[in-house]
């Protein structure tokens, strides 16, 4: 170990001096540069009066400089809809970097691959609110920092590195080109400008590392890591405006930039981008429809198909399945891998191709490989090869057909030795139609009561009948147990039955609370597929993901009117996508009155 780190310890303090603004819990500035107070707290969602660490504050109180874009209020946006209520673009706090935002912008700026995020603790929301910074993740940042920088730089010395660090060819006396390396560093990892009097605190690294006796190459890797471990790096800030926090106002151009990259790579700006936001010309429409479109063909778009897709349909959840082998002989990781890019891959095929948002509940096409298959028992043959490593297989009328035949919703939504159709109900509602039951009334037991003695083995539909008999139970099973009982023909890992595992013919029929009745599940997704609430919750969803932040009454109107006009013009999911881009609701923001 350098003599420099051995004497300075933690870099992050050295950051202290210079502090001239600080992030707070609003994502703007605080009036007066003023800096959070060491120790300060935020409350999760959901556990009020419950302090966890803060989202901004590092072990020991220490906070950074902050880079400051001005911020302009220009005249009100015109929001090209027939609604008539006021514009709101809502509040959204300040955005950590999710574990994987972090890889895939740890890649494409340092072009490393390792992943080291997948130490991180797991953060799956995509709620800014629900980003705190517990003490054990920012060790996590301070070791990965110093792999970062330190692999990163002997890449750059042996020729290997894929995103160069070196604006210039450093040397042991140069204390100018380490200076521009730093400084080339860091515009590139905040994502915007860097005024030379923010950049002070990380010049002091390297005059600091030669008054302890090490060469500048150690010292500019140290800056190098401070700015890997700086809240420019692991946050975005959005500025709001000193003299009125609470103003609607537009983003600036930089901000912009890595709300569209966040929103479709789940990484930072390219070039690209970031070129327009020095121009000043990335609020222009046109511009930025041109990106978005550029950006969706980019292979990097596949980060907005995992983030999204485990956000909106829950993929992620197949991760924790965990069927009884001895109940199903056939469940190994493979085939849950398999389930997993199933779906992924078919999200992409909504993103990429202009499929009618509605019918991804009936598509006619899935991608498969040779363990699916024999999983499923569709053939490959007819189908043709994929990017992905899949065959995208033409399918049949028939139950395969769409998201609700995929075997990783099916297996996920699934208890280790048979079905849930209460879970699987739940999650039809919840996440295609976003109309989620409330939790259950305290000291309700959930449990499903066992068989009455001598009765013999009981279906699912009588086991939940018992439930729909208590009148605190009704309410909510009479809307979730017909769509579960409706896909009772899948077992737990999404093989097609006639019969459960009693032997007992399955019924699906059933009723829905609208008074839409149904035989089969192919009746039961027709329903489905044409209830109004599957786009407008689409576009819900998707907005939540764009803004970070819970979708309010003051945003019914944007989506309301995407999802109008995704049924009129048989929209595709990237429509969709694009409609947020380029509504007012994207480029513009409002702050939070401070106390």
């Amino acid at each position: 170990m350098s003599a420099f780190a051995k004497r300075t310890g933690l870099l992050f303090p050295l950051l202290l001096a210079g502090c001239t603004s600080s992030l707070d819990t609003n994502g703007g500035r605080r009036p007066g540069g003023g800096q959070v107070a060491p120790g300060a707290t935020t409350e999760t969602p959901g556990s009020p009066g419950t302090p966890s660490a803060s989202p901004l504050t590092p072990p020991g109180g220490m906070t950074s400089a902050v880079v400051t874009p001005p911020v302009v209020i220009g005249p009100p946006p015109v929001v090209p809809m027939t609604c008539t209520a006021p514009f709101d673009p809502g509040f959204t706090p300040l955005r950590r970097m999710s574990r994987g935002e972090y890889d895939n912008t740890v890649r494409d700026l340092l072009g490393d691959t390792t992943a080291p995020a997948r130490a991180f603790p797991n953060d799956d929301s995509v709620i800014a609110a629900n980003l705190t910074l517990p003490q054990l993740l920012f060790e996590k940042y301070f070791d990965a920092a110093k792999t970062l920088a330190t692999d990163a730089w002997a890449r750059q010395v042996a020729g290997t590195q894929t995103v160069s660090l070196w604006p210039c060819t450093p040397s042991a006396t140069d204390l100018t080109c380490a200076r521009q390396i730093v400084s080339s560093f860091a515009t590139r990892a905040f994502r915007r400008p860097v005024p030379e009097s923010d950049l002070a605190p990380y010049f002091a690294i390297l005059s600091k590392a030669e008054t302890l006796g090490d060469s500048l190459e150690v010292g500019t890797k140290q800056a190098l890591r401070a700015v890997l471990l700086s809240p420019n790096f692991i946050y975005r800030p959005e500025f709001d405006v000193p003299e009125t926090p609470d103003a609607i106002h537009q983003l600036n151009p930089f901000e912009i930039a890595s709300r569209l990259s966040y929103f479709l790579w789940a990484s930072m700006p390219d070039a690209g981008l970031f070129d327009l936001a020095t121009q000043g010309t990335l609020s222009n429409p046109e511009v930025l429809r041109a990106q978005a479109n550029r950006m969706l063909t980019d292979p990097r778009s596949v980060g907005f198909v995992e983030k999204f897709g485990a956000y909106w349909l829950g993929i992620s959840g197949i991760e924790n399945a965990n069927p009884d082998p001895a109940i199903y002989p056939t469940w190994s990781e493979e085939l849950r891998a398999s389930m997993a890019a199933e779906t992924r891959t078919f999200l992409g095929a909504f993103v990429h191709e202009p499929h009618p948002l509605r019918s991804s509940l009936d598509a006619n096409f899935t991608f498969l490989d040779q363990r699916l298959s024999d999983h499923y028992g569709i053939s490959l043959s007819g189908g043709t090869a994929d990017p992905s490593g899949l065959t995208r297989v033409p399918l049949p009328q028939g139950v395969r057909m769409g998201l609700l035949g995929h075997a990783s919703l099916l297996t996920m939504n699934s208890k280790a030795t048979e079905t849930a159709p209460v879970r699987r109900g739940k999650w039809v509602l919840g996440n295609l139609l976003c109309s989620a039951p409330p939790p259950p009334p305290p000291n309700i037991d959930t449990t499903e009561a066992p068989p009455m003695p001598g009765s013999g083995p009981q279906t699912a539909r009588e086991r939940l009948a018992i439930h729909r008999a208590d009148p605190a139970c009704a309410g909510c099973h009479a809307a979730m147990d017909p769509v579960g009982l409706g896909l009772e023909n899948f077992d737990g890992l999404g093989r097609y039955r006639s019969v459960d595992s009693n032997n007992i013919p399955i019924d699906p029929s059933g009723m829905l609370p609208t008074g839409e009745a149904f035989t089969t599940f192919e009746e039961l997704r027709s329903i489905l597929k044409s209830d109004p609430r599957i786009t407008t919750c689409a576009a819900s969803s998707v907005l939540t993901y764009a803004l970070a932040r819970s979708t309010t009454e003051s945003d019914s109107c944007l989506t309301t009117d995407l999802a109008t006009k995704a049924d009129t013009a048989n929209s595709s999911l990237s429509d969709l996508l694009l409609g947020v881009i380029e509504s007012p609701w994207f480029t513009f923001r409002r702050g939070e009155k401070l106390p």
